[in-house]
């Protein structure tokens, strides 16, 4: 015992400093990886519920635990709900976060025309999204119905949101490029829940 401690008292500071830095380094990535990281807002998408340059925490672990090289989801731990503010990687751009509101869930029809949106369950029953959240739509301008996503067997600004899959889109809603336009967000490609404002 004696002597374990002679040779731990004899060993280089900046060994044990880089020892030290190795566990602070593995913390920061394991928290990060896994646990919550910050996001930066990018676009004004998200306002008012989010402005350009504010910061979120995300709790990576919300939907499920993925490796953070090639962000495969290893564990599915639970689904988000209607209402739900998530970060997720576009399918046709998986290096680039994103931020929305889910507005659908697997079996439900969404159907936005005129600046109204309509959310309706697998029984065909209305859905009201609830949370207290303000959404921003100008009735003055003009509608970008000619550039939705066209689903097959569906109307146009009319989506069934299939099983795996979730339908996204922004609170801003004349200024967010969304499900609406790009079709839906996979399951595996949500990288967390949105907690809140720091």
């Amino acid at each position: 015992m004696d002597k374990s401690k002679q040779l731990a008292a004899e060993r280089p500071r900046l060994v044990t400093t880089y020892i030290f830095l190795f566990y602070v380094l593995f913390i920061v990535f394991f928290v990060r990886s896994f646990l919550f990281e910050p996001y930066n807002i990018p676009s004004d998408s998200m306002n008012p519920t989010y402005k350009t340059g504010d910061k979120v925490l995300v709790e990576k672990f919300a939907y499920g635990i993925h490796e953070p090289l090639f962000h495969k989801r290893l564990v599915k731990l639970s689904s988000p709900n209607r209402g739900d503010v998530v970060v997720f990687r576009l399918p046709d751009n998986p290096g680039m976060n994103y931020i929305k509101r889910v507005v659908g869930i697997p079996g439900d029809t969404v159907i936005y025309q005129n600046k109204k949106l309509i959310i309706r369950d697998k029984h065909n029953k209305e859905v009201i999204l609830s949370g207290g959240y303000q959404v921003l739509a100008d009735q003055n301008k003009p509608s970008k119905i000619d550039s939705y996503y066209i689903q097959e067997n569906m109307a146009k600004g009319e989506w069934l949101v299939p099983e795996g899959h979730y339908f996204l889109i922004g609170d801003n809603r004349d200024n967010s490029q969304d499900s609406r336009f790009w079709g839906f967000v996979p399951g595996q490609n949500l990288v967390g829940h949105a907690l809140i404002k720091v």
